[in-house]
């Protein structure tokens, strides 16, 4: 952990990273969440405490947006990033870990670059799997026998959960 990061945790507001994991955590899954006193808070606070101290990490005052935001960001991803590791673990490993139809169908890996991602087959079987974008909707079928190895095709995707807009 960098001197400055552990210096916005070790502040006395008895705010440390492990409570600040567990709120992150609890948040991102829908649970009941507390803050850095242990008091039960609502999802509009949750959010402004993490806003406050993501924008101490970034080192630009609260509500900054557009370019200025994103510049902060690239000049401090290793930051970020080494505050919200423990979180995204844990939301990737267990995330999807009650979801019934993720268990029945999904085979999860964790590959490291330079990895191949291979499946093998135990019986005949059609694969259907189509990335849909680019304006068209055509699914490829592979019929695959028993044994047939494959691989599916990865990419770099974002994803953004925007608030609401308060009336």
């Amino acid at each position: 952990m960098t001197d400055r990061i552990r210096a916005i945790f070790s502040k006395e507001d008895g705010a440390d990273l492990g409570a600040f994991n567990d709120l992150l955590t609890n948040l991102g899954s829908g649970k009941v969440c507390y803050n850095s006193k242990n008091e039960e808070v609502s999802k509009e606070k949750a959010n402004d405490e993490i806003r406050k101290v993501m924008f101490e990490v970034l080192e630009i005052p609260e509500g900054t947006k557009g370019p200025a935001l994103r510049k902060a960001i690239r000049r401090h991803q290793n930051e970020v990033f080494e505050v919200i590791e423990v979180t995204l673990q844990d939301m990737i490993n267990t995330g999807w870990g009650s979801n019934p139809f993720f268990n029945e169908y999904v085979e999860r890996k964790s590959l490291a670059f330079g990895d191949t991602n291979e499946f093998v087959t135990e019986d005949k079987t059609i694969l259907s799997v189509s990335e849909l974008a680019g304006g068209h909707w055509n699914i490829v079928r592979q019929r695959l026998g028993a044994g047939d190895t494959f691989s599916v095709k990865t990419s770099w995707l974002g994803f953004k959960h925007c608030r609401p807009l308060v009336a």
